[in-house]
């Protein structure tokens, strides 16, 4: 399997190609219309935190460029965009969930926010 066919549908991922001079904007041919909007509106935000002057791209799944196929075939990881600061009209965004994961301390699963006994490793969560 390639990496290009590991990526997941549901979502619009991000990838910068320095040797391109491009943000490249992925998106998963399962992602809502509205979703495609969001990140074309957010997009210039997330391009100013690497390089103002590269261009961005759009390319819907099953019509990548070959440029594209490149980039993710040679080591592309899509970018984690809780990890940038970005803006909207001049506001500050944030892409973090702002639910707090409770994990279990024993074996690492998520559990529920009144669960008292972790349900993969049977053990009592603290």
């Amino acid at each position: 399997m390639t990496n290009l066919e590991k990526l997941d549908s549901n979502y619009v991922l991000i990838f910068i190609d320095d040797k391109r001079c491009t943000l490249w904007i992925w998106q998963g041919s399962n992602v809502s219309t509205r979703m495609k909007l969001m990140v074309a509106k957010i997009a210039p935000s997330i391009r100013n935190n690497f390089n103002s002057d590269y261009k961005i791209v759009a390319v819907d799944e099953g019509n990548e460029p070959t440029s594209f196929k490149e980039r993710v075939e040679n080591g592309g990881t899509p970018i984690n965009l809780e990890d940038i600061n970005l803006t909207f009209d001049g506001m500050p965004i944030s892409l973090k969930s702002k639910e707090k994961k409770i994990i279990c301390t024993h074996c690492g699963s998520k559990i529920a926010k009144d669960q008292k006994i972790c349900t993969s490793c049977g053990k009592m969560v603290i």
